[in-house]
């Protein structure tokens, strides 16, 4: 009986190590490769269905310049006259606000979402960060003009790394700011310059899964990537990211916005070139679509970006709409 019962056992192990072995990846096999977001247009909106034209009513837009998606997909729109407005990706206009706590907005230029949908505004022209829920509650705000630490002069872009910390463009201060979510001042990093770690008016930031931040150096037309700690990594653009302007792949001609995807690609909106190109996390061109005109698929002066699951939403700020892209 012993000996019934061990040959059982043996033979039960043998059947588990052959499963393990079948189930385990051959070690020269790679992991799937991951692409990045897929350039087909998939819709557009704007006023007369997004056909270039500017509009002041509900779901049209003047200027638009940038995006953000809170966490159930909601879309959220920033324009140059100050006013966010909420849509459904797929549904549409919900509601619009233009204030805080009274307060006008005064040509906001940058807006980005936190982990617990909370909405940050660059008030550009009233050189504050103004914080906002999801219906348009006012809920905090941080900011004066000046130099200093916590002052702004024309914050253009800002950033939200989950609810760790919130990066800010100082764009006229040429350098970057990073404060908490209660906008507690944390470091600051930058002077005009095109050496590394120094800018020409940065107008965007975007923050990848590890929380290394890279920056729209807009005027020395390449991107700079930093570690959350504000070190320097990387730079791109043409000649290396030496502060010329260029139009072949991998060049700029003043990148006015910026995003990263949950796979780490780079989304640059190369403005004055009017196109949108992708990069690995290194720098690593990738691809690249538009040209200027109000086809779809083509841009004036893209601006603002986010990426959301397989959907790129591009802020086509000439044309006065918002473009999607992907599956």
């Amino acid at each position: 009986m012993n000996y019934i019962v061990n040959k059982i056992v043996i033979l039960l192990l043998i059947a588990v190590i052959i499963i393990i072995f079948a189930c385990s990846p051959d070690p020269g096999e790679s992991s799937p490769a991951v692409s990045p977001i897929s350039s087909q247009f998939i819709l557009k909106w704007g006023a007369n269905g997004g056909d270039g034209t500017s509009g002041l009513n509900p779901g049209e837009f003047y200027y638009p310049s940038d995006v953000t998606v809170d966490s159930g997909s909601s879309v959220y729109v920033i324009d140059y006259n100050g006013r966010i407005q909420k849509f459904g990706l797929w549904t549409g206009y919900e509601r619009e606000w233009d204030t805080y706590s009274g307060s006008p907005l005064n040509i906001s230029y940058g807006i980005a979402i936190d982990s617990n949908d909370i909405i940050y505004a660059a008030d550009t022209y009233n050189d504050r960060i103004c914080k906002f829920s999801v219906s348009g509650s006012s809920v905090g705000t941080w900011g004066t003009s000046g130099a200093g630490n916590s002052q702004f002069d024309f914050p253009y872009g800002v950033e939200v790394y989950k609810t760790e910390f919130v990066v800010v463009a100082d764009n006229n201060n040429h350098r970057i700011q990073q404060f908490d979510t209660s906008g507690t001042f944390i470091r600051a990093w930058g002077s005009e310059g095109t050496g590394n770690g120094e800018f020409k008016n940065p107008s965007a930031a975007g923050i990848d899964s590890q929380g290394n931040i890279y920056i729209a150096d807009k005027l020395n037309h390449r991107i700079q990537k930093f570690d959350k700690d504000g070190v320097f990594l990387l730079k791109w653009g043409k000649n290396g990211g030496d502060g010329t302007s260029g139009t072949g792949n991998g060049e700029f001609n003043q990148p006015k916005g910026i995003t990263v995807d949950s796979n780490d690609f780079v989304y640059v909106s190369d403005a004055y070139n009017h196109r949108i190109q992708v990069f690995d996390a290194d720098g690593g061109f990738k691809s690249t679509w538009g040209n200027q005109g109000d086809d779809d698929g083509n841009f004036q002066y893209p601006h603002g970006l986010a990426a959301v699951g397989t959907k790129l939403i591009v802020v086509d700020g000439n044309n006065h709409r918002i473009q999607v892209f992907g599956e």
